[in-house]
């Protein structure tokens, strides 16, 4: 039993961090194109979730939603063009608009700008004639499905990129081993 304890000795035995160490240094070595992906993925992700956090900040997400929406809209039946612009006096209050809508009498912008409450049109009768506020809701969700329809073509051609990517590795390894394996053969089996 006493010679079974100890098969080793100290300075020969080998550290798992040491073999780790080695591995990714031949990784890197072997395959130095996967490697750089590797690394820009995970430089991607980091970005990602650095957004995510930043994006949880209520000011930011607010400056975010106001520079997505449109500046302007138009009513085509009566041909009013419907003005945007900030409230200062968002988060004084609750139920407090991010922005104030308004439009010129007239399409004049010599003329006082006259601003809808709520974001509401109402007819000469006092009746709500159309909600504009909810118009410029509708601009900033097109804007956002344009850029989700691009993050999912970036995503399909990055999928496919690595894919392409997996099989060059393994394709080159494969050949590494079929050369090793014919220059082995070819060692043991001298030609006379």
């Amino acid at each position: 039993m006493e010679k079974n304890r100890n098969l080793t000795q100290p300075a020969e035995s080998v550290k798992t961090k040491d073999i780790l160490a080695a591995s990714l240094k031949g990784f890197r070595k072997n395959h130095k194109v996967i490697s750089g992906i590797l690394i820009a993925l995970a430089v991607l992700l980091l970005a990602v979730v650095i957004s995510l956090c930043v994006l949880r900040v209520d000011s930011v997400r607010t400056s975010l939603v106001n520079s997505m929406m449109p500046a302007t809209l138009t009513d085509e039946e009566s041909g009013i063009v419907f003005y945007r612009e900030n409230n200062p006096d968002y988060g004084s209050e609750e139920n407090q608009q991010t922005i104030r809508v308004y439009y010129y009498p007239e399409n004049d912008t010599t003329r006082e700008k006259i601003y809808l409450n709520n974001g509401v049109f109402y007819n000469s009768d006092g009746e709500p004639e159309m909600y504009v506020s909810a118009g410029f809701t509708i601009g900033i969700m097109m804007k956002v499905q344009t850029i989700m329809d691009a993050l999912g073509w970036a995503a399909a051609v990055l999928v496919v990129l690595v894919i392409v990517l997996l099989i060059v590795a393994w394709y080159r390894s494969f050949k590494k081993q079929e050369e090793e394996r014919k220059a082995k053969y070819r060692n043991s089996h001298p030609r006379h």
